[in-house]
């Protein structure tokens, strides 16, 4: 008799601890999988629009380099390497490496 007791307060109990459980797993009305599924797709499709965005930024700045590198041959190589834009050149071709990785 004592222990059929025993065995229907640790039913109970464990009905309690259930249902505090199944509460948690509700954010709102919803499934906490269902809601961290959604958070993960919003997540990939940030990151998909940011690599967008990188490779945009990469080829303006490679049609920079050359629109800069056509000028400086229009003008003539030697003029402009004496005027000291030289090492701009090799930081723009530091910063288009930069682009490809």
């Amino acid at each position: 008799m004592l222990e059929e007791l025993w065995w229907e307060q640790q039913a109970e109990l464990l009905e309690v601890k259930y249902n505090t459980m199944q509460r948690k797993l509700f954010i709102a009305g919803r499934n906490i999988m269902v809601h961290t599924n959604e958070q993960q797709k919003i997540l990939e499709l940030q990151r998909q629009e940011i690599g967008k965005k990188k490779k945009f930024e990469c080829n303006l700045q490679q049609e920079m380099v050359l629109r800069y590198e056509k000028t400086i041959y229009a003008l003539g190589h030697q003029h402009a390497l004496a005027a000291g834009d030289g090492s701009q050149i090799q930081e723009t071709q530091a910063a288009l490496s930069s682009c490809s990785q």
